[in-house]
Order: C-alpha cells, then sequence, then structure tokens
C-alpha cells in the first residue's frame, strides 16, 4: 500500500513539473515581442491581429504604411 501512495504522489509532482515547462497560453505585456517601425522608427509591441504574420510586419501603423515612400 505504501508503494500505491508514493507512485501516485510521485505521478502528482510529475505532471506538476510538465505543466509548469508548457508554454503559457498566454503572455503577459512586459514580454511581448517589438519591432522598430521603418518610418517614423518609434517602437511597437506585438498585436493580437499580427500574430500569424509577425514576421511580415514594417510598419507600426496604417498611416506609416501609406507613408513609407515619402521619406
Amino acid at each position: 500500500m505504501h508503494n500505491a501512495n508514493s507512485s501516485s504522489a510521485e505521478l502528482k509532482t510529475q505532471s506538476r513539473l510538465e505543466w509548469q515547462n508548457k508554454e503559457p497560453l498566454f503572455m503577459k505585456k512586459a514580454h511581448l515581442p517589438s519591432k522598430t517601425c521603418l518610418v517614423c522608427q518609434r517602437s511597437f509591441d506585438w498585436r493580437k491581429k499580427w500574430e500569424k504574420c509577425w514576421d511580415e510586419v514594417k510598419y507600426c501603423s496604417e498611416r506609416c504604411r501609406r507613408n513609407r515612400q515619402k521619406r
């Protein structure tokens, strides 16, 4: 019976460690990636709407995207 309790405790510990090692479902605002806008040189942070195309995002706003060739 003692072995059953110890194996149950080991499973709980193992599952707790696995849970702690998983990536979170959300990110805290302080840990969001950021980039610098190519037009205005301001820093801007990751947004949910850019989730799938973050690598292609170059401008912080629609305004900067439209004005990219003026500078």
